[in-house]
């Protein structure tokens, strides 16, 4: 009976350590499968609704080149520009993914925003700005760029703009003054844009009717980039990703951290379940780690190893 006795709490001990050390196992195997099925859902959707994304290489000014990643058909295309390049100071790509905007510094020291078709051709030059540079944002029906700097002088009072890229029209929308403009991102349905003014405290991101003149909402924060179903706004604040909606109902913190930096420019990736975007080390790491994060649930996830070949301080998304 004695041994019997303890013969059942044997078997019931190592069942119960069986069952732990599965768990560990389980455990340990589910992280890189969390992993592994969110970085190859986001590589399906790419293949499927045809993203592209633009990334660059090149060391130097001489021998940069954009990179165009196509995710349905597997292959990367590069565009060398042939222009002298001084200082290459920010690329996006279009949403239909058939062209490129691009600041350079000029060996004037002003600042030129380029154009160039993804296969290389039609290189035009929009704007010449005595300030200019950074992520321009483009309308979703490829038209117009919105972008922030200064046409006619040097100086730190960043106004926001809007140029046509086929009359080269250029629109003043909002006159920085005194808070100065840093970053810009229009809507998808190109009725509004968001812009970041740095005032002495915190930055401010204010949503602007572009038809109507109006402040619609002032958020405390910065880098601001809206959801693709356009309700919804992604933002910095004090080194935190958060989401808000135009309305106030709505704010969630997706992202907090503490011990690093959260890496900008971010971007909602064209489906709208997942934001990318980078953390690093300060100074020892200027590119960073890639990230996403699903909304829904706040699930964060690096996918280090899948686009470490197109992770680059420039990583602009087509939506079609």
């Amino acid at each position: 009976m004695i041994i019997e006795m303890y013969n059942k709490k044997f078997r019931l001990y190592f069942c119960l350590l069986f069952i732990f050390l599965m768990s560990i196992l389980a455990s340990g195997n589910g992280g890189s499968m969390t992993k592994r099925s969110i970085a190859s859902e986001i590589i399906e959707i790419a293949k499927e609704q045809n993203w592209k994304l633009l990334t660059i290489s090149g060391d130097t000014e001489e021998n940069l080149v954009f990179k165009i990643k196509d995710f349905r058909d597997d292959k990367v295309f590069e565009i060398p520009l042939k222009i002298k390049v001084y200082d290459l100071l920010g690329a996006t790509i279009s949403p239909n993914g058939l062209k490129i905007a691009f600041w350079t510094r000029n060996d004037r020291a002003s600042s030129d925003l380029y154009i160039i078709d993804t296969d290389g051709k039609n290189l035009n030059k929009l704007v010449e700005a005595k300030e200019g540079g950074g992520f321009v944002s483009w309308s979703s029906d490829n038209q117009n760029i919105a972008f922030v700097g200064n046409l006619y002088e040097l100086s730190l009072s960043f106004n926001l703009y809007t140029v046509n890229i086929k009359s080269k029209k250029i629109r003043i929308l909002i006159k920085g003054g005194v808070e100065y403009i840093t970053t810009q991102a229009y809507s998808p349905d190109m009725s509004k844009i968001a812009y970041v003014k740095a005032v002495k405290k915190n930055d401010i991101i204010e949503i602007y009717d572009i038809e109507k003149r109006v402040i619609l909402r002032q958020i405390v924060g910065g880098c601001p980039i809206w959801s693709p179903r356009d309700d919804l706004i992604a933002y910095l604040d004090n080194n935190s990703l958060k989401i808000a909606d135009l309305t106030g109902n709505i704010m969630k913190t997706l992202v907090e951290e503490k011990l690093k930096s959260i890496s900008t420019p971010m971007y909602w990736l064209p489906n709208g379940q997942f934001i990318l975007f980078g953390k690093y080390d300060v100074p020892n790491d200027e590119i960073g780690t890639p990230f996403v994060v699903k909304v829904e649930n706040c699930e964060i996830c690096d996918i280090k190893g899948f686009f470490d070949e197109t992770w680059t301080w420039i990583n602009s998304w087509s939506s079609k």
